[in-house]
C-alpha cells in the first residue's frame, strides 16, 4: 500500500488490524492523510527517513496499542519544521502508551 507512487489519502481506521505499522510507511511521499486509528496495531512507531512524508498534515495513530517514544524524525514535520498539522496518538495519563512532546492531540490508553 504505501509502495504506491500516487497515494495521497488512507483512511483505515477502525478495522481492528493488528501488528506493527509497516517500517515502509514512510515511501507514501505524496500521502497527505493517514488515519490509522481505532486498530489493535502495536509496537514502536517506525521513524521516517529524510524526505519522507513532506506532504503529510494528519496523522492519526491513537486508540492502538502502540509503545515507546513518538520518533524525532516525526516530530520534526510538525508545524515548526514541516507542515504536520495534526498528530495524534495515546500520551496522555500519568502512564501513557507513547511520549510525545510534539503531539497536537493526546488520547488516554486504551489498553
Amino acid at each position: 500500500l504505501f509502495n504506491i507512487p500516487t497515494i495521497r489519502i488512507v483512511y483505515l481506521a477502525n478495522n481492528n488490524f493488528e501488528g506493527p505499522i509497516p517500517p515502509n510507511y514512510g515511501n507514501a511521499r505524496r500521502l497527505k492523510d493517514l488515519y490509522l486509528n481505532g486498530n489493535r496495531l502495536s509496537g514502536q512507531i517506525p521513524p521516517i527517513s529524510m524526505g519522507q512524508f513532506q506532504n503529510l498534515t494528519e496523522l492519526l495513530l491513537h486508540e492502538n496499542e502502540l509503545t515507546g517514544i513518538m520518533p524525532a524524525s516525526i516530530c520534526a514535520i510538525r508545524p515548526t519544521g514541516g507542515i504536520l498539522d495534526d498528530l495524534w496518538t495515546d500520551c496522555l495519563g500519568v502512564d501513557p502508551e507513547v511520549e510525545c512532546d510534539c503531539c497536537s492531540q493526546c488520547f488516554p490508553s486504551v489498553v
